[in-house]
C-alpha cells in the first residue's frame, strides 16, 4: 500500500510539471511500477515523455539506440536519504537532447555526448563524461564529478556548469576542452578539489569563462589559456604564485588568492575528505568569499532557500512519504480502513 501511495504522490506532483505521458520503471523484484526494464519502457515512449524511475540498488541499462530519443528520466536521488537505495544508470552514450535527475552514473568507464540541449540536475558521475560531438546548451547544475569532465577537443558553445563539485583523487578535473572555436562555457559557484596538490584543476583547455568558483588544494599548471576568472577564490593550491589566471592570455578580475574558504570541516575537506553533512561546504562566516560572487552570494556552492541549496543535491525534488498510520489492525469485513499519510515536499 505505501509503494502504490508513494507512486500516486510521484505522478501527481509530475502531472503538474510535465505535459507529457509518464510512465514507470522499477527494476526492483516485485516494485510497483508500469515496467521493469528501461530500454522497454524508452521503446514505449514519444519524444519530450517522462520516465520515473524507481530507486534500486541495480543500476538501469540505457542501450544505445534507446540513448537517442529524448526523453526526461527522473530518478529517486543519487543517496536520497529516504532510502538506502538511489536511481542510477549505466550507459555508454547520450544522443538526444534528455534530460536527467536524480541519477547515479556508473559501471561504465565512459559516457559520450552527441547532442545539445542535454541537461544533469543532482547527478553523480562516477563515470567519465565526454564531449564527443559539436554540441551546445549543456547544462549541469548540482552535480558531483568524481571523474573528468571532458572536453575531447570537440566545440562546445553557450552551455552552464554550475553549483557543482568536481572531485580530483587521481586525475584531473577538466580536460581538453581545447577547441579553438568553443565559446560562452561558463562554470559558475563550484567547487574543485583534491586529496593532494598535484591533481589539475583543468588540462588542456582554452576560452573557458569561470566566475565565483572555489579551488582548493588543485594544481593550477599552465595548461589553461585564453580564459577569464572573475571572483574566484583558491586555497592551498600549487602550480604557481600568482595563479595561472595572471599568464598565458588569461585575465583576472577581483579573485582572491590563497584565502581559506573556513568550511567548518576544514581541516577534513583540506584532506580530501567528503561527506554529504549538512552544510559541509558552506563558506565559513569569516571567510573573505562570503557574499563576495557576483550579485552579492557566498563563492562555491549555493546554500541559498529553495532547490539550488546543495545540502539538498543528493535527493530528488520529487515528495515523498515521511509516515503513513494505519487506524485499525483489524477490521469487520465490509468496513472502512482509515488511513493517514504525511508526505514532505522536497527542495
Amino acid at each position: 500500500m505505501k509503494k502504490t501511495l508513494l507512486l500516486t504522490l510521484f505522478l501527481l506532483f509530475l502531472n503538474n510539471a510535465v505535459n507529457a505521458t509518464i510512465r514507470t520503471v522499477s527494476n526492483v523484484p516485485g516494485g510497483v511500477a508500469q515496467f521493469n526494464n528501461l530500454n522497454a519502457a524508452v521503446n514505449a515512449s514519444a519524444a519530450n515523455d517522462t520516465l520515473l524511475l524507481a530507486p534500486s540498488a541495480t543500476p538501469y541499462t540505457l542501450g544505445y539506440n534507446e540513448s537517442a530519443k529524448k526523453l526526461y528520466f527522473f530518478g529517486a536521488g543519487f543517496a536520497p536519504v529516504q532510502s538506502p537505495n538511489g536511481t542510477s544508470i549505466s550507459t555508454n552514450y547520450v544522443r538526444a537532447a534528455s534530460t536527467f535527475e536524480g541519477i547515479w552514473f556508473r559501471n561504465i568507464t565512459n559516457i559520450y555526448m552527441e547532442s545539445s540541449g542535454i541537461s544533469f540536475i543532482r547527478c553523480y558521475f562516477s563515470d567519465i563524461l565526454h564531449v564527443n560531438a559539436s554540441i551546445s546548451n549543456l547544462l549541469i547544475s548540482g552535480c558531483f564529478f568524481a571523474r573528468p569532465l571532458n572536453g575531447a577537443g570537440q566545440r562546445l558553445t553557450n552551455s552552464i556548469i554550475r553549483n557543482t563539485i568536481f572531485y580530483g583523487t587521481s586525475e584531473n578535473c577538466l580536460t581538453n576542452f581545447n577547441n579553438g572555436s568553443s565559446n560562452n562555457i561558463l562554470f559558475d559557484q563550484n567547487l574543485f578539489y583534491g586529496t593532494n596538490g598535484s591533481l589539475n584543476a583543468f588540462f588542456s583547455c582554452n576560452n573557458l569563462l569561470f566566475t565565483n568558483n572555489v579551488f582548493l588544494k588543485m594544481n593550477f599548471s599552465n595548461s589553461i589559456t585564453n580564459s577569464n576568472f572573475t571572483r574566484n577564490l583558491t586555497f592551498n593550491t600549487a602550480g604557481g604564485t600568482p595563479p595561472v589566471w595572471t599568464t598565458n592570455g588569461n585575465s583576472s578580475n577581483n579573485n582572491l588568492f590563497d584565502a581559506s574558504p573556513m568550511y567548518a570541516a576544514m581541516t577534513d575537506i583540506n584532506n580530501g575528505a567528503t561527506s554529504w553533512s549538512v552544510d559541509y561546504y558552506r563558506l565559513g562566516a569569516s571567510s573573505s568569499g562570503k557574499n563576495y560572487s557576483i550579485g552579492g552570494r557566498d563563492v562555491g556552492l549555493l546554500f541559498e532557500n529553495g532547490s539550488d541549496n546543495y545540502n539538498f543535491v543528493r535527493n530528488s525534488r520529487l515528495p515523498y512519504i515521511s509516515s503513513m498510520l494505519i487506524d485499525s489492525s483489524s477490521l469487520p469485513l465490509g468496513s472502512n480502513l482509515g488511513v493517514t499519510v504525511q508526505a514532505v515536499k522536497a527542495n
